[in-house]
């Protein structure tokens, strides 16, 4: 390794290298999809080290009720210290974890409609652009109009068609699904969810993808989505973008 290099210089090398590639086949100038996974990577960085600092707090105020268990003024102060900030700390993983899949859903979405909206006109050809897209956009259809897809079913056809599904070492429609389910409910949901949509989602997908945890003396939950799910959504983009790059 560069002794020179740290960590994030060599990942603006490699990241470049791969977009050089990527803009070969798919030459747009105000599209850069490498650059926004590297800027979304360094935010999870980022977020994980507040989440590790909060943690390290609750930790140091737990270790105090254990180290002045017989004080009991001083145990009064923890324990409140510990209610207090452990409510704080659960509101800022919620609101952290959300941020991550505001910025994985818009962005794998676009990778997507711009790089399957070149590949269907080019292998499959008008018609099948025109039965897949409003434009540039996938289809819009209302839930319940004729021909109704919405993005999962649109994107996993088009693979379908494109036969790229068996290129793919992940399932695209269980990340998908997943994906824009938890997106979608959330911006419409914020950060408490009721019990029928909470159960509804962690039942539909993978349990280790997502957590809840109930507010107090509330009938709400903060789902959260975890960070194997977000690691696996990194993964994802990558292994999208190598696979629309080797099918040119």
């Amino acid at each position: 390794m560069c002794k020179n290099c740290d960590k994030n210089s060599i990942r603006t090398i490699l990241s470049k290298i791969r977009l050089s590639d990527y803009s070969k086949h798919f030459p747009d100038d105000t599209y850069d999809p490498l650059e926004q996974l590297r800027y979304i990577e360094d935010m999870v960085e980022k977020f994980r080290e507040e989440e590790y600092a909060e943690n390290d707090k609750m930790r140091s105020i737990e270790e105090g009720m254990i180290k002045y268990k017989n004080d009991d003024n001083e145990i009064f102060t923890l324990k409140a210290a510990k209610d207090f900030y452990g409510l704080i700390h659960m509101h800022h993983d919620a609101l952290r974890a959300n941020m991550q899949i505001a910025m994985l859903a818009p962005a794998i979405e676009s990778l997507y409609k711009r790089t399957l909206h070149i590949l269907t006109k080019e292998k499959l050809g008008e018609k099948a652009l025109n039965k897949f897209f409003d434009g540039k956009r996938f289809k819009g259809l209302k839930k319940g109009e004729k021909g109704y897809l919405g993005i999962v079913n649109s994107i996993v056809q088009i693979l379908k068609e494109l036969d790229f599904e068996s290129n793919f070492q992940r399932d695209a429609e269980l990340y998908l699904s997943a994906l824009f389910d938890y997106r979608n409910t959330l911006f419409h949901n914020g950060l408490d969810w009721d019990e029928k949509e909470c159960k509804a989602l962690l039942e539909k997908h993978k349990k280790s993808w997502f957590t809840h945890h109930a507010r107090p003396r509330k009938l709400y939950y903060f789902i959260l989505p975890t960070k194997e799910f977000i690691d696996e959504l990194i993964n994802f983009f990558e292994e999208s973008m190598d696979i629309f790059v080797k099918s040119k």
